[in-house]
């Protein structure tokens, strides 16, 4: 069985040369563990998880990540794939997650995410 932990996490520090920084919208980053079996993660992740994600009302931009997700030092990957969900707002991702689409997304997880997941809520700022 799949376990969801949720994360919301804020930029808070002040901007750098005392410029306003403008808030760049709000992410969905979903981390997946690796799984037993790549291959079946990797066909139904294409095939099913990600075409009821890319319904989500308000989406902006999907990405994934290629090959597996590593941290430094690390011999073998501790995760297989990293995906992030671009919104306008925190209110249009949450908006987006309680909608029958994000009910359906989140409820598809367990059918593959076997090994884990982790997922984060941020709000995020340009500062370049």
């Amino acid at each position: 069985m799949s376990t969801v932990h949720q994360t919301a996490v804020a930029e808070t520090s002040a901007p750098a040369s005392g410029a306003q920084r403008a808030t760049a919208g709000a992410q969905l980053i979903v981390l997946y563990s690796t799984p037993a079996d790549l291959a079946a993660f990797d066909a139904y992740y294409s095939s099913t998880h990600a075409p009821l994600a890319k319904k989500l009302p308000g989406l902006r931009k999907y990405l994934v990540s290629n090959g597996g997700v590593t941290t430094p030092g690390a011999d073998t990957p501790p995760h297989h794939l990293l995906a992030e969900l671009h919104f306008d707002s925190i209110d249009a991702l949450k908006a987006a997650l309680a909608s029958p689409e994000g009910a359906a997304a989140v409820a598809d997880l367990p059918n593959f995410a076997s090994a884990g997941v982790s997922i984060s809520i941020v709000e995020v700022t340009d500062i370049l």
